[in-house]
């Protein structure tokens, strides 16, 4: 009789355990599901236009690299190949045409510190790429 009750409860045991683990299981399966749908929700590339140009007002760029600039309030924007830096303090030519492609200059010719305004796009991570970088004023470094 003894040996008969041990069995039963033994079975009921591993049956209690047994259905812990499913509930645990189902629970955590929600659980994904719910922070998968709600990650999508938050995730900022999702419904993004990646289109859309914004401008910025006159900043101070303080430093810059091969890839990317930084302004102020430690702000970085990448600059890629194909992001156009025009230097607007440089005078025309003697002939007083005025061109757009005299006043371009390469990320390694930009004068730092500088005023500028910077339009840019926000890239996947909504990181800011520049697309165009105008170079408003010159600024002379302290000593």
């Amino acid at each position: 009789m003894d040996r008969e009750i041990g069995r039963f409860g033994l079975m009921l045991y591993n049956n209690f355990i047994a259905l812990r683990c499913v509930r645990c299981l189902v629970l955590a399966v929600v659980l994904s599901c719910f922070m998968s749908i709600n990650g999508l929700a938050q995730d900022p590339d999702v419904n993004f236009e990646p289109t859309a140009i914004m401008q910025s007002g006159p900043v101070t760029i303080i430093w810059k690299n091969k890839v990317s600039i930084c302004i102020e309030k430690e702000r970085y924007f990448l600059v890629t190949k194909e992001t156009t830096i025009v230097d607007k303090t440089v005078a025309p030519k003697d002939d007083g045409n005025i061109d757009s492609k005299e006043f371009e200059i390469s990320i390694e010719k930009l004068p730092v510190p500088c005023e500028a305004t910077i339009d840019y796009r926000m890239g996947k991570g909504r990181h800011p790429v520049c697309e165009r970088i105008f170079v408003e004023q010159r600024i002379k470094k302290r000593k």
